[in-house]
């Protein structure tokens, strides 16, 4: 009995020290973001990030005329992620759906869907490297470059800002965001809660709306994945409205500018670095969060923290 409380205990007081960020990380990082957004246009600003959705849903099963329903939850075998990036003008990019599994099925590459979406797909049903360094320069860039010329601003610059994924740790990407001037953000480890736009309010209004998502007592496994992935491009068609998304980049006190919003908001989430817990003073030899890359020399410096490689033993 003890043993299975002191469990719970430690599980839940490891869930809540994720969401615990020392006050001096978020104060560091607004001071580096303030000086990047002196010259950038807020069309300009960007967040990025994923949302993995596995529903589950309800089917009613009537036994007979004599008994009442039976309401059973049944787990479905499929899921995605999906991957958002939003604008602090109040605009948002097609979203890239990711399958779970490697190939999508010539049934998610029609025209219709792919107008509406990207399509990739994983084992796992999770972002890697390969798929983001794609949605990079696949996806991102041209989205980008394509604003730039509607705006007749073609040298803008512009900042990506992002969670410190292990994903996001690769050098051809951060140099390919650097030569087309994009600086990176990437916000202190554990903020995505308090300083993400995207997990602030969109996130949230679109799993609400996938959550809805219903299937037919008949329905396969091909026929749950479709209805899986056109339920995800409503919720974010929905998530990715002009309210939503400027309360989102309201809330991080990213757009307009307020560390106030963040530092005063969510006392109970921020707290002093020596009341931090232990484990939290710890840093690693080598991290991308909290970082802001502007250039090449930002990149070799942060890979010039890495440890060499292990030999193998031959």
């Amino acid at each position: 009995m003890f043993a299975s409380y002191h469990l719970a205990f430690l599980a839940v007081n490891s869930a809540l020290q994720e969401r615990i960020v020392p006050k001096e990380e978020i104060a560091t990082f607004f001071q580096q973001y303030k000086k990047l957004i002196k010259e950038v246009n807020p069309a300009f600003i960007f967040n990025m990030d994923e949302s993995f959705v596995s529903p589950n849903t309800k089917e009613k099963v009537v036994v007979s005329r004599t008994t009442r329903g039976v309401t059973k939850e049944e787990k479905v075998p499929c899921h995605l992620t999906l991957v958002g990036c939003v604008c602090a003008d109040n605009t948002a990019m097609k979203p890239l759906i990711i399958l779970d599994i490697k190939t999508a099925p010539p049934a998610f590459l029609t025209y219709d869907l792919l107008s509406k979406a990207f399509i990739s797909g994983s084992e796992t049903g999770w972002i890697n490297g390969e798929i983001y360094s794609s949605w990079v320069k696949d996806c991102f860039l041209p989205f980008l470059h394509e604003k730039r010329e509607h705006l007749r601003m073609p040298m803008a610059p512009a900042i990506l800002l992002l969670d410190g994924h292990s994903t996001r740790f690769n050098k051809d990407v951060l140099e390919q965001l650097v030569a087309n001037r994009v600086k990176v953000a990437i916000i202190p480890a554990h903020s995505s809660h308090l300083m993400q736009p995207l997990d602030l309010c969109p996130f949230g209004e679109f799993k609400k709306k996938v959550s809805k998502l219903s299937f037919s007592p008949g329905d396969g496994i091909r026929q749950k994945r479709e209805k899986l992935v056109n339920q995800a491009i409503l919720g974010w068609r929905y998530a990715s409205m002009e309210d939503i998304i400027e309360a989102g980049f309201k809330r991080s006190g990213l757009w307009p500018f307020n560390p106030n919003a963040v530092l005063m908001g969510s006392p109970a989430s921020i707290v002093d670095k020596t009341d931090a817990p232990e484990q939290m003073k710890r840093t690693r030899r080598i991290s991308i969060n909290n970082r802001v890359i502007t250039c090449i020399q930002d990149i070799n410096d942060l890979f010039s923290e890495a440890p060499p490689a292990k030999k193998r033993n031959t």
